[in-house]
């Protein structure tokens, strides 16, 4: 990491996001790579050319990627030093490239609409995609519309409303191309490369040209967003059940007591605390 972390905590709250090339060395990322693909091949039984294993916490070989001293350490840097693991996290095998859509991983997910757009309190749920597969191979990466977790509300507006009215257009291959590369910026990233950025930032995946190995976990620290994001995610109807923690496959109160170690526990209420108002993206 040449830049300073000043530089990379000014460009996520500026810009939405910030990519640090080779966070992780050569022998750390290979690994990580060779563990992920070692549980897909172990899990993915029906042979889905696109599978993810959701969520990490249920897979135990995870839990050091979850409490890896270095992402603690540079996520601390960018948003305090209570931080806290927010439980969204998942592990992508893809042979094809899958969805290629814009969307946001908040909870309310309209621009300026819900509570995650409450200017009073300091939206800083981050979200940290761990890429594993070599950019010769792949020619891929993630793109983001910069400050859209702010600002560009007409551009947010007309995604929407290019989904909505106009999908013909909006899903043509042509039109989608010179669109995008109008609207947002590509990140181009090679294996240990990690691309940090606000859950509200606008992003999608670019197509890959080979088999794409990555890892995303949520953290944040202790407010109203945190609470909602994770009241989302594990008791929300539409992700309570892809989201339960799994007794037959790990111990939770081992799980919890290695978060309470590095001081990254966020307890789970068992009823929703906040009103959530969720908005879905359309």
């Amino acid at each position: 990491m040449i830049m300073s972390n000043y530089f990379y905590k000014n460009q996520l709250f500026k810009d939405g996001y910030c990519h640090i090339k080779n966070f992780f060395d050569d022998e750390e990322s290979e690994k990580l790579r060779t563990l992920s693909k070692k549980l897909h091949f172990e899990h993915n039984q029906n042979n889905e050319d696109n599978y993810t294993l959701r969520p990490l916490y249920n897979y135990k070989e995870y839990w050091d990627i979850i409490t890896n001293k270095k992402i603690l350490d540079f996520s601390r840097k960018l948003l305090g030093n209570d931080l806290i693991y927010l439980y969204n996290s998942k592990s992508i095998y893809q042979l094809t490239s899958g969805d290629l859509n814009w969307h946001r991983d908040n909870v309310s997910r309209n621009f300026n609409e819900g509570p995650d757009w409450d200017k009073n309190v300091k939206y800083n749920v981050l979200r940290i995609a761990i890429y594993l597969s070599p950019y010769t191979k792949t020619k891929t990466g993630i793109k983001v519309i910069p400050k859209s977790h702010q600002k560009k509300g007409i551009i947010c507006f007309i995604l929407r409303l290019l989904r909505k009215r106009f999908k013909k257009i909006y899903f043509n291959k042509i039109f989608r191309k010179i669109f995008d590369k109008l609207i947002g910026k590509e990140i181009l990233v090679d294996k240990g490369d990690c691309v940090f950025f606000i859950a509200n930032l606008y992003h999608a995946a670019m197509e890959t040209h080979d088999v794409r190995q990555a890892i995303f976990l949520s953290y944040g620290t202790k407010n109203f967003h945190a609470i909602n994001y994770a009241d989302y995610y594990l008791q929300g109807s539409e992700n309570k059940e892809r989201f339960a923690f799994d007794k037959k496959m790990i111990n939770k109160s081992e799980f919890n007591n290695l978060l309470k170690n590095k001081g990254i526990f966020f307890p789970i209420s068992t009823e929703n605390k906040i009103k959530q108002e969720v908005v879905v993206q359309k």
